[in-house]
Formats: structure tokens, sequence, C-alpha cells
């Protein structure tokens, strides 16, 4: 009897939990009072889950190439802003 109380009362803890979605915010990563900009080639980009990635062919200040590759938003947000994965 003990043993089925404490599991209906967990039942219920956990059914009135509200869900929790964990996940790092913008503002803790990035300075949105500090834009940069990058002038390069799009080489790919990967439409995946939980962000998508945007690979560009940059130059440094010799000239030289210098790929790197940019995080964006994950894909269902993106599309919410007129995102697609079409080429």
């Amino acid at each position: 009897m003990r043993f089925r109380s404490w599991m209906g009362g967990l039942f219920i803890v956990v059914l009135l939990t509200p869900p929790v979605h964990a996940h790092h915010s913008f503002a803790a990563e990035y300075d949105s009072t500090k834009p940069i900009s990058i002038k390069g080639v799009v080489r790919k980009l990967a439409w995946a889950n939980p962000h998508a990635y945007i690979y560009v062919d940059a130059k440094d200040e010799a000239g030289n190439r210098s790929p790197g590759h940019l995080r964006s938003s994950a894909p269902t947000p993106s599309r919410g802003r007129g995102g697609t994965a079409r080429r």
C-alpha cells in the first residue's frame, strides 16, 4: 500500500511539472550590440537539427583563403523567417 501511494504521488508530480526547454540562450553566447560582417563564398549549407550550419570561405588580411562556419538557429524558426533548405 505504501509503494502504491508513493508511486501515485510521483505520478502526480511528474504530471503537474511544466516542460523544461533546456537550451542555451542567444544572449549567453553572443553580444547583439556588436554585430560583425563576413564577406566570402558560401560553400555549404547544412540544414540539420539542432542548428543549421553555413560553411564560408573568406579571405584573411593577407588574402589567403580562410574557411570557417557559422551556426544559425534551428530549421523550424529559420523557416518561419523565410529560410529554406532548397537550392
